[in-house]
């Protein structure tokens, strides 16, 4: 039970109503968080706020485990945060993250059970499957210094298998002496509603993966109804205006971790929720027209 008290990936499930946590915290959290996807739907800020806001206000504190103190740690960085102490933030934020151990000590049966169990309420069963069938222990995730063979650190093979930036052919590009008419798509807070249950994968940039994102739209009445209102604001200028990239570099950045091959290194790329959500509401309204239109070709999938 302790461990579902601490804040962060376990935070949504804790069922404790009692403490007046869930009631008091969240609530403010989503009036924050809809608040700044509604400025960014609006063109009145960049994306980089919404993308740090889960990582810079849910970022855990090892040495804090009681409700109380999460509440009164949560209303300080919310506090912080209204007041525009990023930069105070963000510092605490690295400070706290240098605390946590980098690495994993092996788990006891009973941890292990409980990591399953959660896994199988969460939906996530082939996740489930290969944690409990011990086939992560064959590869994991490699930090940047370490040793990935022929005198080479991670982060050099990192950098080896990035390619460098290019202008694109003009030969790639389609000449059109006519173009279709553009025709606004109309996104409202009823197609967030029947897409979010789709969404599924990690945790970006931003630090809240698909299954937090079910319960922020899901699962909190008016306040789940407003946060997808905001998401469809989002989706409706992405969808129907020309956006600086500028405003939304941030929002579509990737978080990069190395994978071990054993031997080798797999770079993958995990991008934010948010945008992923935004994509597959614009794939639920026009995929009929898309496939329609294309026939037998090839489309991709979101």
């Amino acid at each position: 039970m302790d461990e579902l008290k601490k804040y962060g990936s376990d935070l949504l499930y804790y069922e404790e109503k009692s403490t007046g946590f869930r009631r008091y915290s969240w609530s403010r959290i989503y009036i924050f968080i809809a608040a700044e996807y509604d400025l960014l739907a609006l063109g009145k800020q960049k994306s980089e706020r919404p993308s740090m806001f889960g990582k810079l206000i849910l970022q855990k504190d090892k040495n804090i485990v009681k409700s109380a103190d999460i509440r009164r740690l949560l209303k300080r960085r919310m506090q912080m945060w209204k007041d525009d102490l990023l930069e105070e933030l963000i510092k605490e934020a690295e400070l706290c993250d240098k605390k946590m151990p980098k690495s994993v000590s092996k788990m006891s049966e009973e941890k292990a059970i409980k990591v399953f169990s959660g896994m199988i309420l969460q939906g996530k069963i082939r996740q489930a499957l290969r944690f409990i069938t011990n086939r992560s222990e064959t590869g994991g995730i490699l930090s940047p210094d370490d040793d990935a063979g022929k005198g080479k650190t991670v982060q050099e093979i990192l950098q080896s298998k990035h390619p460098e930036q290019k202008a694109p052919d003009p030969e790639a590009f389609l000449t059109c002496d006519e173009l279709p008419v553009l025709i606004d798509i109309d996104v409202t807070g009823e197609h967030v509603l029947k897409t979010a249950p789709r969404l599924s994968g990690g945790a970006g940039v931003s630090a809240l993966d698909a299954t937090q994102w079910h319960n922020l739209l899901l699962k909190h009445g008016g306040a789940s109804e407003k946060l997808r209102e905001s998401i469809a604001a989002l989706t409706r200028r992405l969808a129907n205006t020309i956006v600086d990239w500028d405003d939304i570099r941030a929002m579509k950045a990737s978080k990069l971790i190395a994978l071990d091959k054993c031997p080798g290194v797999r770079p993958i790329g995990i991008g934010d929720v948010a945008a992923r959500l935004c994509a597959k509401v614009m794939l639920f309204i026009t995929g009929d027209d898309v496939q329609s239109e294309c026939l037998v070709d090839q489309i991709c999938s979101v």
